[in-house]
């Protein structure tokens, strides 16, 4: 009996153990998934789920918000890779209900006031368009895109629009044109 119980305390604490790495790994796996930035806007979609507001301030910061029309900024810094970034976060009253419906990259400044924050490499593409390329590289998406305006701190862009999954409008990937070069990308949802 004595020996049962030694075997006990040495099977146990290692069951512990692992449990709480598979459960610690599994969760923070699905975090990533839906909170890097660079993921996102890189395969131009969001995947599995559309993240909340709560999850990408926990991981970059409460950023510098601000509030228009209904819907809540949240701007960012990159300084390392000059750009900024703006999330737009529906105004739920429920806060565990406000989701991100779109995230913008910017070679250009998204508002007066930003907040730093890293974000990587991989936010300089959407779908293999980078900042900086020529309007021509938009060849190699799907489709012609729409053409409407949009604009960045109040400078207005021509914008392109794609829809990156089989046509489907409800998410959709914006392309800023200046010059005949992408200065701004994004990744959204209409509804």
């Amino acid at each position: 009996m004595a020996q049962d119980a030694l075997n006990m305390k040495r099977k146990f604490p290692a069951f512990i153990v692992f449990a709480l790495l598979f459960v610690s790994g599994g969760a923070g796996a699905e975090s990533d998934r839906t909170t890097d930035i660079g993921k996102i806007i890189s395969e131009g979609k969001f995947q599995p789920t559309v993240p909340d507001d709560s999850a990408f301030v926990s991981k970059y910061g409460m950023g510098s918000r601000a509030e228009t029309h209904g819907t809540l900024f949240r701007s960012y810094q990159d300084k390392k890779n000059r750009t900024w970034v703006r999330l737009s976060i529906d105004t739920d009253p429920v806060p565990s209900e406000r989701f991100v419906s779109e995230i913008l990259v910017s070679s250009k400044a998204v508002s007066k006031k930003v907040k730093p924050a890293n974000f990587g490499d991989r936010i300089l593409s959407l779908r293999g368009v980078t900042l900086g390329a020529s309007v021509s590289a938009l060849r190699k998406l799907s489709g012609e895109g729409e053409t409407s305006h949009g604009k960045i701190s109040g400078q207005d862009y021509e914008v392109k629009r794609y829809y990156p999954v089989n046509g489907d409008p409800s998410l959709y990937n914006d392309f800023y044109i200046a010059n005949g070069k992408v200065i701004a990308f994004s990744v959204g949802l209409t509804e």
